[in-house]
């Protein structure tokens, strides 16, 4: 079984680098009163941003997202910050032509789909966000001893990893029964 939870997705942000706050992706994030004071961004609107979002909101001096029209956004932060074009030192500028200074950016952005010790033998293609021929998201259809669980997006991630390793179990154990790959590929 494999996932793919490993390799933070970090956009390409011109001067990022220059950038002299805090960064961090939400896969390394873990104390909310790290943030205490400061004026942070959040990158992202998925649940990790959410939830980030309204636990640093109970430290953090200003939280903005990127969430747009997230409703449950809207209770907790600025939440109608286009994207952002470029960094410098102090903060970002936006795609609408502001500025915001910030002290923290933190990305909820996902990960990248990377499988770099998988043999080209397990006919299994890497593409972006997608990973194919897979039976139900999850089982290669060209060898169904392997899976890669937690593919889908926009899910909670616990629930669907444990409900996935149940299936995939279940037909290593032969109570569930795969297609065949025809109908698999159709």
């Amino acid at each position: 079984m494999f996932s793919h939870y490993s390799e933070p997705r970090i956009p390409a942000i011109p001067d990022l680098d220059k950038f002299q706050g805090k960064v961090v992706h939400s896969h390394s994030y873990r104390e909310p009163s790290d943030y205490t004071g400061l004026r942070v961004l959040c990158l992202g609107a998925g649940p990790s941003g959410v939830d980030i979002c309204l636990d640093i909101s109970k430290y953090a001096s200003i939280v903005k997202s990127n969430f747009y029209n997230h409703n449950k956004a809207k209770k907790f932060t600025d939440y109608d910050v286009p994207g952002v074009l470029k960094a410098n030192p102090n903060g970002v500028c936006l795609t609408d032509g502001t500025f915001r200074k910030i002290d923290a950016l933190i990305f909820c952005t996902g990960y990248i789909y990377s499988y770099p010790f998988l043999s080209p033998n397990c006919d299994i293609t890497v593409t972006d966000d997608y990973v194919f021929p897979l039976y139900k998201h999850l089982i290669n259809a060209h060898k169904p001893s392997m899976a890669f669980l937690g593919l889908p997006f926009l899910v909670t991630p616990l629930p669907l990893l444990e409900f996935q390793a149940r299936f995939f179990l279940h037909t290593l154990l032969g109570t569930v029964h795969i297609p065949s790959l025809d109908k698999i590929l159709k």
